[in-house]
């Protein structure tokens, strides 16, 4: 079944320097240094896109949004589509489907777009759209790995790095019930997340106040994308602890062992989530009133936006206001 959204709220997309996503995130900034290798990566890649079902196909095995509600498809499944197509958008008319490169990209393009029905959301009533398109993205990619691994009541949980992922990850631990840290380089930052839900905060930067957490956590979400430490936050977890990594920094990391060995500790690694999962995450997001925080941004202040993500001056997502683009 084919479900056509027009692009009637917002949208947020990560890609080359001239476009940026939902928190111009380091998705974006690894792409622009050609950190990643994606095959057939031109302009657009992992977006997230919000938008309104106007019109449906038929022969649907299952029950989409009705039209006139909000819908969206997740990061990643351009992505997934480009390694088979040589095309970067989809322009739908009737009974005329027209693929496009990205060099003939206009802003018409984002009128209507057909997608597969097993990759549209549904967006709950109450959620604002504009707080909702981060958690195609850092949301899910936070809420994933926490839910896997059951974090909730009685666990201590360590958020490392508070940005766009880690922000979420402090919602979510503090939401499902965790004693939640915040570790974080800056001590300026430790206002933004107790009031994200970090019932205590330490600073990474002081040896004295790691000492005194070695053991402490039954798990860690790692959010940090730059080159860190791994061994030192390793040595903060308890027997049989996890440290959970989703930031991706670009060179590899050194682990000695032992921290692993010594007390059968795990150091996964977890990226965004299926599309069942991510339903449940709206819907949980609904139920909860949880967003993302995010600075609402034109096209036109796309730059600005990627070079400011550069020097972590956003708290913590933009969003591109697909309203006023042209």
């Amino acid at each position: 079944m084919r479900i056509w959204l027009g692009v009637v709220a917002s949208l947020a997309w990560a890609g080359t320097a001239l476009a940026a996503d939902e928190g111009t995130c380091d998705t974006a900034k690894h792409l622009v240094a050609s950190e990643v290798l994606l095959p057939r990566v031109a302009a657009a890649i992992s977006k997230q896109h919000i938008l309104k079902v106007v019109v449906l196909g038929t022969g649907s095995s299952i029950l989409p949004p009705p039209a006139g509600e909000a819908a969206a498809y997740p990061a990643r499944l351009e992505a997934a589509l480009m390694s088979r197509l040589p095309a970067v958008a989809v322009k739908v008319v009737p009974d005329v489907k027209l693929r496009k490169t990205a060099a003939e990209l206009k802003a018409e393009e984002f009128e209507r777009i057909t997608v597969d029905e097993n990759y549209v959301l549904r967006i709950p009533e109450g959620i604002p759209l504009d707080g909702a398109a981060p958690l195609l993205c850092a949301g899910i990619t936070t809420y994933s790995p926490l839910r896997h691994w059951n974090v909730g009541k009685g666990h201590k949980l360590g958020v490392i790095g508070l940005g766009g992922l880690g922000h979420m990850a402090l919602k979510w631990g503090a939401s499902f019930g965790a004693e939640v840290t915040m570790l974080s380089t800056s001590p300026d930052k430790e206002a933004d997340a107790r009031r994200l839900g970090a019932s205590k905060f330490a600073l990474t930067r002081d040896p004295a106040q790691l000492k005194a957490l070695e053991g402490y956590f039954d798990f860690l979400i790692d959010t940090v994308s730059a080159k860190h430490d791994y061994n030192s936050f390793l040595n903060l977890l308890a027997t049989d602890g996890v440290m959970m990594c989703v930031g991706a920094p670009p060179t590899p990391a050194e682990v000695a062992l032992f921290t692993l060995i010594g007390g059968r500790r795990s150091l996964a690694g977890s990226g965004i989530g299926g599309i069942p999962e991510t339903q449940e995450m709206l819907d949980y997001c609904a139920k909860h009133d949880i967003t993302s925080d995010i600075e609402l941004i034109e096209m036109s202040y796309v730059n600005e936006a990627y070079e400011r993500m550069l020097k972590s001056d956003v708290r913590y997502r933009f969003v591109i206001d697909m309203t006023k683009f042209n």
